[in-house]
């Protein structure tokens, strides 16, 4: 590697062990910067030029969350996770019992496929053993327990073919919810009805939205009157093609506009949207009187 790549490649890992909070990176960083140590131009090596600034909301160093009594989860045991992803094992997992939705917890038998790192947090992408079911999983939120099932394991081949599927199901939808078993099969195979919506954003948050253009692969960007968006623009239609699965999720998206936002289409999403924003106002008029 010649400098410049070799300083890259430094700052990714320096990003994802700083802000991610990988524990397995920061170990490799550290032992780099050891090894690295009679480099010529050293500082300007590790200076982090680049960095992606996401953090971690929760601890995932195990250490760290014993000497704080935190919960412990599966963050204890990614070694044996990553080892099962590469050698195509079958694992049994359990979730923690939830105190927010009322849900118990629960033993599961995957295939796990990727450890994907999202927006606030560490996630696994998984197939269910059973029915072939992918989702994902939070890592905080599954115990500190890993029992290997199939010490052989599937091939590699089989894991990349469900990878592909997963992201296909996420390139798809906004979010990280991959919907149930037969949505999934409708949907990979085009049998499944998108829905489309129509957002009409307002002069103070119009051309952040319309400064995505790769938000999704599906989405129009519509400004009124037609035309660039310029000083004369008094709104932007965002129109996007989503599965029944992830409205959701693109429903809290929009909320974070509240007050610049008019959900247009369908109607029941119109319906639910005004819902919430006069919810909103309720919460304001019972506890400011």
């Amino acid at each position: 590697m010649n400098q410049q790549e070799l300083t890259a490649a430094l700052n990714a890992l320096h990003s994802q062990a700083e802000y991610q909070r990988d524990v397995q990176i920061q170990e490799l960083y550290n032992r780099l910067i050891r090894r690295l140590k009679g480099i010529e131009s050293k500082e300007q090596l590790f200076y982090p030029v680049r960095a992606h600034l996401n953090r971690s909301i929760v601890e995932t160093d195990p250490v760290k969350i014993t000497e704080t009594f935190s919960d412990r989860n599966l963050f204890d045991c990614l070694d044996v996770v990553e080892t099962a992803i590469t050698k195509g094992q079958k694992i049994r997992l359990n979730r923690k019992p939830s105190p927010w939705l009322d849900r118990p917890g629960e033993s599961f038998e995957i295939w796990p496929l990727q450890l994907l790192y999202y927006d606030i947090a560490w996630y696994l992408i998984h197939e269910t053993c059973e029915n072939g079911h992918l989702a994902v999983s939070r890592i905080d939120r599954l115990e500190d327990r890993c029992t290997v099932l199939d010490t052989r394991g599937r091939s590699i081949a089989a894991q990349r073919s469900s990878l592909k599927l997963a992201h296909e199901l996420l390139a798809n939808g906004w979010g990280l919810f991959l919907g149930d078993s037969d949505e999934q099969r409708q949907e990979l195979i085009g049998r499944l009805d998108m829905v489309e919506v129509i957002v009409r954003f307002f002069p103070r948050v119009m051309g952040f939205v319309a400064e995505g253009p790769l938000r999704h692969p599906s989405q129009r960007i519509e400004p009124h009157p037609p035309g660039p968006l310029n000083k004369q623009t008094q709104c932007v239609d965002y129109i996007v093609k989503l599965p029944p699965r992830s409205l959701r999720e693109f429903g809290f998206w929009v909320y974070r506009f509240m007050g610049q936002a008019q959900v247009r289409s369908p109607e029941y999403l119109v319906e639910q949207h005004r819902q919430a924003a006069q919810q909103q106002a309720s919460l304001y008029m019972e506890n400011f009187q």
